[in-house]
């Protein structure tokens, strides 16, 4: 059986510029975010993913994260982060970019049940799962 012999190149960005130019670098997708310099970003605007639908045509991965610091959300940011993924999923973008994390820094598995389970059918990188481990 042949391996696979292609890479994916995913490019975060936050902006239609940084969208554009990781496009003509040779991007085959976009993990698109706010505030990159900022603590490692957020979820982003409406207005940016539509305005970088508009320039590039490349798969989107949208961040689905309401703040930055640790992934220990409190359940009015995980109700935030629900609805922002049922925006994403009318505005077309290809997969999320999640993690939440219990106080011991382990996965939540109950709270990303209830995000997975949300963002179905979007896809992910075999996962639709970015975790980082500290709370």
């Amino acid at each position: 059986m042949a391996l696979v012999s292609s890479i994916l190149i995913e490019v975060c960005v936050d902006s239609v510029e940084s969208a554009r130019n990781a496009a003509h670098a040779g991007a085959d997708r976009l993990e698109l975010c706010a505030n990159l310099g900022l603590g490692g970003g957020t979820t982003p605007s409406l207005g940016l993913l539509k305005s970088v639908q508009k320039v590039v045509g490349l798969p989107i991965m949208a961040m689905i994260r309401p703040r930055t610091g640790d992934f220990c959300y409190s359940d009015q940011e995980l109700e935030v982060m629900l609805e922002d993924i049922r925006v994403f999923k009318e505005h077309d973008v290809r997969g999320i970019a999640v993690g939440v994390l219990d106080k011991d820094g382990r996965v939540d598995a109950e709270r990303m049940k209830s995000i997975l389970d949300e963002a179905l059918p979007l896809e992910g990188d075999h996962s639709p799962l970015v975790i980082t481990s500290f709370c």
